[in-house]
């Protein structure tokens, strides 16, 4: 790994600001903790992993009004559900210092419930889909965890993804994996789950 450059921020302050301008644009009554990126603060490059959900949860928003990316990392430091389940796999698999060292954001920016008649739900993901490929060119992950199948199906796996968890793919030219979502404890009585540990502990590098 190495530290992010000048021009590395500049290019992540932009979209930001394109992101913001869509949000300002198309969902005025939302200005304000309408859109999530990054969950983590952007220090390095060539991280372990770059771990993509599918949309930001409520307690995931920011008033990005105020300024532009968390100051900590929301998966080792916040005490929820999401967070408490991610440390859980990872710590399993012998990744806990790739997880600290990752980065994390989503196939959509936008909350599911979000959209307008100008601007559809499709378009929003879309739109999202795009500036993601623009993070990983300016954080280089060594891969990919996919959170869910949802975020699977927007990376690009088709072929049954539920049944699929833990299975190696390619996403975005990088190795990728899916893994069961973090969201709730019911996920630990998913078939999958030992899969899915599996799975982190192939494609995620040591750090």
């Amino acid at each position: 790994m190495r530290y992010l450059s000048d021009y590395d921020l500049d290019c992540l302050e932009e979209v930001y600001d394109d992101i913001r301008c869509l949000a300002n644009q198309h969902l005025p009554h939302r200005k304000k903790s309408s859109f999530s990126i990054l969950h983590a603060p952007p220090i390095h490059k060539g991280i372990p992993c770059l771990i993509i959900g599918d949309c930001p949860a409520k307690d995931e928003m920011y008033d990005h009004e105020e300024y532009y990316w968390p100051k900590k990392n929301q998966l080792v430091t916040e005490n929820n559900i999401y967070s408490l389940v991610a440390t859980s796999f990872f710590i399993r698999a012998g990744r806990y210092n790739s997880l600290v060292h990752a980065q994390s954001s989503d196939t959509s920016f936008f909350r599911e419930e979000y959209g307008s008649k100008r601007v559809g739900r499709k378009t929003l993901n879309t739109l999202s889909l795009e500036y993601l490929f623009k993070l990983i060119e300016i954080f280089e992950p060594k891969s990919i965890v996919a959170v869910g199948a949802k975020a699977m199906r927007r990376l690009g796996y088709d072929d049954n993804p539920s049944a699929n968890f833990g299975k190696p793919f390619s996403a975005y030219g990088r190795p990728a994996v899916g893994v069961v979502h973090f969201s709730t404890p019911s996920q630990f009585r998913q078939p999958g789950i030992s899969s899915s540990i599996r799975g982190i502990q192939e494609v995620v590098p040591e750090v």
